[in-house]
């Protein structure tokens, strides 16, 4: 699960949650955030946890203020970060 701004968010396991302001189901809650690409990153649960993979975007994706490579995929733990960007953080439960 991760916390957002707007509340908690749960992942299906083996089905990424898309993170950007076009074709993502969170098109609502980040039109707050214009510095969140259009196709920001992908997390995705299976049975080892959640990982998070940035697809290109302009302004980035942190895993506890490191920032991750353009199609790196990173492992997070409960109790990490993950920032979208410069303002949206959503925080692994």
């Amino acid at each position: 699960m991760l916390l957002f701004p707007w509340g908690a968010v749960t992942l299906t396991p083996g089905r990424p949650l898309r993170i950007g302001r076009e074709n993502s189901p969170l098109v609502t809650e980040l039109a707050d955030y214009p510095n969140v690409s259009r196709t920001h990153a992908d997390l995705t649960a299976d049975a080892g946890g959640v990982t998070v993979t940035d697809l290109g975007s302009a302004n980035g994706t942190f895993v506890n203020d490191r920032r991750i490579g353009t199609g790196e995929r990173v492992r997070v733990r409960p109790g990490d970060q993950i920032r979208f960007a410069s303002t949206l953080v959503a925080r692994v439960e």
